[in-house]
């Protein structure tokens, strides 16, 4: 799956500490106001994400040589 994507381990971490705060925070919102968040705000979450794994992805494709 790595080698798929290009992530990493700590990209495919990030990934997954990012989700769960976008969960995380969207539960609690749901418990305080008693509706979930609105369309918006889950469209800026994906589009935040998707950010997150292109800059990972083009990190990793553009590394320096060892030793720079």
């Amino acid at each position: 799956m790595n080698a798929k994507y290009g992530l990493g381990v700590l990209g495919w971490l990030l990934v997954v500490v990012l989700v769960a705060l976008f969960v995380v925070d969207d539960a609690f919102t749901w418990l305080e106001q008693g509706a979930l968040p609105g369309v918006e705000f889950l469209i800026l979450g994906v589009v935040a994400l998707v950010a997150v794994v292109v800059g990972l992805r083009s990190m990793r494709a553009h590394r320096p040589p060892p030793g720079h």
